[in-house]
């Protein structure tokens, strides 16, 4: 690995390294008009503003800036280095450059949609994308190179907050499943309708039956 990534990465999580340029704690970006607090979203790192970054030690400080905009953040400045050091675009040659900005896909998980925590993140997204333009512009120079943006997969609404403004159009009752419970029907029934002969369920988990190799798959799908 290259030295200017050990630079980056440090070898002192609150002292060296992009970690020790983390606040103390991720607060809402003016001027949002969406609730700070609603019921239905994780309250892993606290529901309203003030979630807390650079906290603790690693790799606590890693999970929260995994699920926070500075992880993004983070990735832009290293893209920023590899840029600068490895002279991409300057040497006569093609060169490609992957960015990643991922972190609306673990606060959407977190805080859904339409949560502050989301538009903060989108927000910073867009800042992120303009800062690295500018960069390309600065180092390779504006006309020279080509932006390819793609997309990952979108978000579910947060139960609660569908209940709330009248967007299920189930005709039953609705709201949010425990998947460890559903998975665990599941598991049992496909136990009982597909194993043969019926036994000790303590059967499929040792993998005793050809059948049990295959009905395990399901509830490994679930939990994880």
């Amino acid at each position: 690995m290259p030295e200017y990534v050990h630079e980056f990465n440090g070898s002192n999580s609150s002292r060296d390294g992009f970690q020790s340029t983390l606040p103390e704690s991720w607060e809402r970006l003016p001027g949002s008009l969406r609730a700070d607090d609603f019921v239905g979203e994780s309250s892993k790192y606290g529901r309203s503003s003030g979630h807390p970054v650079g906290r603790g030690v690693w790799p606590g400080i890693g999970k929260r800036v995994y699920n926070s905009p500075f992880l993004d953040t983070a990735s832009l400045d290293l893209a920023r280095l590899v840029v600068e050091h490895e002279r991409l675009g300057q040497r006569g040659s093609v060169d490609l450059l992957a960015v990643a900005f991922s972190a609306y896909d673990n606060i959407g998980h977190l805080y859904g949609p339409f949560s502050v925590e989301s538009d903060d993140t989108l927000k910073n997204v867009d800042m992120m994308l303009k800062k690295l333009f500018s960069c390309l512009d600065e180092t390779v120079g504006e006309g020279n190179y080509i932006a390819v943006l793609s997309s990952d997969h979108g978000v579910a609404e947060l139960p609660e907050w569908s209940i709330e403004n009248d967007r299920f159009n189930c005709p039953v009752a609705s709201g949010r499943a425990n998947q460890y419970a559903l998975g665990a029907k599941m598991y049992w029934h496909l136990y009982r309708n597909f194993t043969f002969p019926f036994g000790n369920p303590g059967n499929l988990l040792k993998k005793t039956a050809p059948t049990a190799r295959v009905l395990t798959l399901p509830m490994l799908w679930i939990t994880e």
